[in-house]
């Protein structure tokens, strides 16, 4: 397993704790988080993936475990909603 997919999967646990303790997050704290993640792994190449790319398109996310809701909104009049089980690392788009 390559190192980014490491720090993907480590992040998207860190979400279930962060939103225990808040369950709506907005946009800043999520990539301040995955920045952290980046930071810390020595792997600054998960700042320009096809994931932080998506974080950056979110204007709010929603933790309810074991699930993780992100309202996205890709341009002007356009919203996409994402919801992934964290343990399971399923993914669905609305």
């Amino acid at each position: 397993m390559s190192t980014t997919v490491c720090c993907h999967a480590f992040f998207t646990f860190r979400l279930l704790d962060l939103g225990a303790e808040h369950p709506i997050l907005l946009p800043h704290v999520l990539l301040d988080e995955l920045n952290r993640i980046a930071k810390n792994s020595g792997n600054d190449e998960i700042m320009y993936s096809s994931f932080a790319t998506l974080l950056r398109t979110a204007v709010e996310v929603v933790v309810k475990a074991p699930c993780v809701a992100l309202a996205l909104r890709p341009k002007a009049g356009s919203w996409l909603y994402v919801v992934f089980q964290v343990r399971l690392l399923m993914l669905g788009v609305c």
